[in-house]
Formats: structure tokens, sequence, C-alpha cells
């Protein structure tokens, strides 16, 4: 009896830790900095491991042309080191944070794209007329509704060894017809 006792009020510490965590990192995703928004910034990445966060830029040839060899660019800003820019590495490139991109239509410059570690949903790179300014910007499905991409939030802890295990995402936009925010968490 008194092991059973023992046994429930571990589970119940273990459970109210674990929400308190949980809680705490919703709270810390609202204390993270919000970067300047500039004709070139496409959305931007965070973790819940720190507030250094993952810049996704329109990449533009001298002329003012997208690249068409990679067209979105990548790159760290580190508020944990002063806000320091710096650029993925080779591994976070190809195995975690950085985009594949195909050319869908030549004349327009319409691109699919997917990042490298969730190829389950795709993102479309598309000029669209904005304020009577052709912009690109990234178009996804979020929660069932054709939406603007502004942010992605990545909710991961370590494993025994270490290493980041993604347990979801959270992606944040504007829905396109109406203008609203939108919302959706995705589980891993």
């Amino acid at each position: 009896m008194i092991i059973r006792s023992g046994i429930r009020n571990l589970f119940i510490l273990v459970l109210l830790v674990m929400s308190s965590c949980l809680y705490s990192q919703n709270k810390l995703k609202d204390t993270y900095p919000v970067p300047v928004k500039t004709d070139r910034l496409l959305f931007y990445l965070q973790r819940s491991k720190n507030k250094n966060t993952i810049i996704y830029e329109l990449n533009t040839l001298p002329n003012g042309t997208v690249n068409k060899e990679e067209p979105v660019h990548p790159y760290w800003l580190r508020y944990e080191e002063g806000c320091k820019k710096t650029e993925l590495s080779y591994i976070q490139k190809k195995l975690a944070f950085g985009i594949d991109a195909v050319l869908t239509d030549k004349e327009k410059g319409n691109y699919i794209l997917t990042m490298v570690s969730y190829k389950d949903r795709s993102l479309f790179l598309q000029k669209r007329l904005i304020n009577n300014i052709y912009r690109y910007r990234i178009f996804i499905v979020i929660n069932g509704k054709i939406s603007i991409l502004q942010c992605i939030f990545v909710n991961a802890v370590d494993n025994y060894f270490g290493y980041p295990v993604v347990k979801s995402i959270e992606l944040f936009g504007t829905d396109v017809k109406t203008g609203s925010n939108v919302y959706e968490k995705i589980p891993i």
C-alpha cells in the first residue's frame, strides 16, 4: 500500500514537472525576439533550445533577380551572442535547416520548397502583388487555409545522448483570404 502511494505521488510529481516545463516553454516563446521585417525576409524559425533564430531571406543576385540555384538564403541571427549574423554550417544546411527548391514556373519565378528535415509539407515561393509592388512570399497550408508563412517554432528536447528530438512544430501565418492570423501545431 505504501509502495503504491509512493509510486502514485512520484507519477503526480513527474506530471506536474512536465506540465510546468511545457507551460514555461510556451511562456518563453512569447518572449522570443521578433526579427526586423525587411523586403527580403520570407519567414524565420525559432527553437525551444534558445533564442537564436534562423532567418530565411529571398536570395537575390546583384542585378536584383532571384538566384535560381538557391532562391532562399537561410542564416543564423544569434540573439544570444549580441545579435550576430552567421551562416549555417554545411551539416545544418544539409540535414536540419536547409531548403530544397524546385523551379515550377520559369516565367513567373515560382518555386516549390521543402525543408530538408521535414518534407511532409511543401512551401511555395511565389511573387504576388502587395501594395502595388510585386513581392515574393512563402505560401503554405496552415490549419487547412492557404496562408503566408510568418514563422515556425520547433519544440525539441535533448535525448539521452544529448541530441535534440523534435516533439512538435508550430506554424504561424496569415490567411490569404481573410488576413487573420492562423496557427497549427504538428506533433512529430
